[in-house]
């Protein structure tokens, strides 16, 4: 060959990026190369190939030998050059680069060539105008050229609506928003949160209330209803048989979760967990899970002296608690119902001390601030709808001890050490409870006898002199009413907001948080901060203290 071409000599391209590593490692394909086992070539092997190819390449031409490297891609991204080239630098010492790199304007002018690749270059100028940005003259010598030809005028059209294209939203009319949310109207605490979170999800969500196609499959929304099933029929099944809780033993435990998950599982999704060996396997797991799980309840309790009082409570028309009434500026009524996991209680003389817990799959957190913008309000009106119930759950003076998530999961504990008893130790403090716990030595010691420092069971720490923690996530008794008061006042405006129809397109962002981040209705509302009106609502973050004051002084 007496002159030879190359094009693109840049980063992973030439030599190209090897691929990730198989499912062996390369010390583990020697060892079996040793033993006598045959395997294809390996990654090092590849690569000395690559470059013995390279090498014979480049050595083909007898007279010239011309390479190239692009310093942008068509996007105007920068690219870099190969690290070859730096080599056959150094081996040509007096090699000369020339560079075709022209000026802006020439740059821009050599875009226009055929009308469809030129097309998207028009379309990035006009945006770039659009934006504020001064453009060459002859880009509109250009659009002219498009609009004067018949046969593109379809793709100019669609290009107009996409340039102009506009994604906000007007509030509904008092007739839309009576026929989607009919009266009196009923809402669930997590449907304000989502409205509090985004008004426009909010709308799609349990407005116009479309429906994802159903697969033959199991979801996470699956396994948790699956597990709150299982935890429901244990305690069930814990009050038929006349148990008590304090007397529970590791071997009956998991004899009560085996058989209550063969029949949830046998009787689940027309037989999904038999269908294939991946879901038999993950009907075991599920078991191993539920096990995992009774075995920290029923620790929790047996650490203190609340006993386990009511179990899957629902409150709302029909339910064992009528529904949280909220009324409206306007005189209007709001139904507020749901249903509280399990509810807890500690009687201390005349006083009977509540806590509500909450069980959640995922790893899910109480902030004070979270609870101040109305993100998250779920457990506090839980609680303040059983401390309305004192004659449905038989006392007389209920006072908040606590609220709580439990995390549903089968946690896996990273240790060096091998003892039985310090891996135990891990996974017990892999279930402690997230949430707000009263701020009383008495009564977080009645949550966790063992407390010493920080509870395994609850966030709360107390320190040697008997004080509880300041690191503690913990609420003043005089602080409870504020709480309840504030939450009650967010679920009215946020209500009021709704049967206004307010349905913008405003999700809120907090540090890396958004309404976005695992929203699936992005393809309806096309939120996108490089449109115009499309903003974050920004919401600042608070210590636990801070929100507190926040909180007393909106209530005062």
């Amino acid at each position: 060959v007496k002159a030879l071409l190359i094009l693109g000599m840049n980063d992973g391209l030439i030599p190209s990026v090897s691929s990730p590593e198989g499912l062996l490692l390369e010390e583990e394909r020697h060892l079996l190369i040793e033993k006598g086992i045959e395997l294809p070539g390996g990654r090092k092997q590849k690569l000395e190939e690559q470059q013995l190819l390279i090498y014979s390449i480049l050595a083909k031409p007898s007279q010239t030998l011309w390479i190239s490297y692009a310093l942008a891609d068509g996007e105007g991204k920068s690219l870099r050059p190969s690290v070859l080239i730096d080599r056959i630098k150094r081996i040509f010492p007096e090699l000369e680069v020339q560079s075709d790199v022209l000026q802006e304007r020439q740059h821009q002018l050599s875009m226009i060539s055929t009308p469809t690749s030129t097309f998207k270059h028009l379309v990035y100028q006009i945006r770039q105008y659009l934006d504020g940005t001064p453009i060459e003259d002859f880009w509109w010598q250009t659009l002219y050229w498009y609009q004067w030809r018949p046969d593109w005028q379809p793709i100019m059209e669609r290009t107009r609506q996409a340039l102009f294209h506009s994604n906000l939203v007007s509030n509904l009319s008092n007739p839309h928003v009576k026929s989607i949310y009919p009266q009196p109207f009923r809402s669930s605490v997590s449907r304000l949160e989502q409205f509090a979170a985004c008004p426009f999800a909010h709308l799609i969500r349990y407005g116009l209330r479309p429906q994802e196609r159903r697969e033959y499959s199991v979801a996470m929304p699956d396994v948790g209803e699956l597990l709150h099933q299982c935890l429901y029929h244990f305690a069930q099944e814990v009050n038929r048989k006349g148990l008590n809780w304090s007397n529970l033993d590791h071997t009956l435990c998991d004899s009560l979760v085996d058989s209550i998950m063969d029949d949830l599982v046998a009787n689940y999704g027309e037989g999904i967990f038999a269908s294939s060996y991946r879901y038999r396997y993950a009907a075991q797991r599920l078991k191993r899970m539920g096990k995992k799980t009774v075995k920290a309840v029923v620790e929790h309790v047996q650490k203190g002296d609340f006993q386990p009082a009511a179990f899957e409570v629902r409150f709302g028309d029909g339910g064992a608690f009528p529904p949280i009434t909220v009324e409206l500026p306007d005189g209007s009524t709001v139904w507020l119902e749901g249903r509280i996991d399990r509810i807890d209680i500690l009687d201390d003389g005349d006083t009977s001390y509540v806590k509500v817990i909450d069980y959640k799959t995922g790893r899910q957190n109480l902030r004070l601030d979270e609870v101040y913008y109305g993100l998250s309000m779920q457990l506090i009106l839980y609680l303040q709808a059983a401390l309305q119930q004192s004659s449905v759950l038989g006392r007389s003076n209920l006072k908040p001890a606590g609220v709580f998530y439990f995390h549903i999961h089968d946690p896996l504990v990273q240790t060096s050490e091998m003892i039985a008893e310090k891996v135990e130790e891990e996974l017990r403090k892999q279930f402690r409870m997230k949430g707000l716990v009263l701020k009383d030595v008495r009564v977080i010691q009645s949550m966790d006898h063992d407390i010493k420092g920080n509870s395994e069971v609850v966030p709360a720490a107390i320190n040697t002199n008997g004080t509880v923690r300041e690191s503690s996530n913990v609420v003043a008794e005089d602080e409870w009413p504020m709480l309840l008061q504030h939450v009650t006042d967010t679920a009215r405006n946020l209500a009021n907001k709704i049967l206004q129809g307010n349905a913008a397109i405003e999700p809120y962002r907090r540090e890396k948080d958004s309404a976005c981040s695992y929203c699936p209705y992005h393809s309806i509302c096309q939120f996108d901060p490089l449109f115009e009106g499309n903003q974050y609502r920004y919401l600042p973050s608070y210590s636990h203290t801070k929100a507190m004051e926040l909180i007393r002084k909106e209530v005062k």
